[in-house]
């Protein structure tokens, strides 16, 4: 498991870049090359994953939303995903992914099973979530507590106890 936790100022610890919180990038593509058995979350959208050679695959994933050094993640692990949907507008529909350890899927079904729900209280009361062009979704990571990494929240426990966390997390979007 790889996973990155840069608040407020180590993004550059791990990769490039000016680590100014007040200075935001236009955008961030990231390209991880990973064994074939893994999967790669990130932020913005997944635009393409690529077989590569001694049993690897290239993922390559766009945030073309401004954001800042520190909220930008990279998480690495034998995910099992799932998806669910936000219905922003009457037919519209935006993903909403989740990247789980094995042993936590079951869980993670019954614990985010809230989280369309959430995005509309918030979007009503705060204007449409910004990030609608892309996702929003949920990566495990290897810390404690959370992380309100745009597009992709990393969660240090999957639980049904923690809705609030969840809910806190999302509320960051904003």
């Amino acid at each position: 498991m790889i996973s990155t936790l840069s608040e407020p100022y180590l993004a550059q610890t791990w990769w490039p870049c000016k680590d100014d919180p007040s200075d935001k990038l236009d955008s961030v593509k990231i390209s991880a090359t990973v064994p074939e058995n893994m999967i790669v979350a990130s932020n913005g959208l997944l635009q393409s994953v690529t077989p590569g050679a001694n049993n690897t695959k290239t993922f390559v994933w766009k945030e073309k939303y401004p954001i800042t050094t520190y909220l930008v993640s990279l998480a690495i692990s034998n995910y099992v995903t799932f998806r669910d949907s936000f219905e922003y507008q009457p037919g519209k529909f935006m993903p909403i992914d989740y990247f789980v350890y094995p042993g936590d899927f079951n869980t993670a079904r019954s614990a985010f099973a809230k989280m369309p729900q959430m995005l509309r209280v918030y979007s009503d009361a705060y204007g449409l979530y910004p990030f609608v062009e892309e996702k929003y979704g949920h990566a495990e990571f290897v810390w404690g507590g959370a992380m309100e990494h745009q597009t992709c929240t990393s969660i240090g426990r999957v639980a049904n106890s923690w809705e609030t966390v969840y809910a806190h997390e999302l509320s960051h979007q904003w």
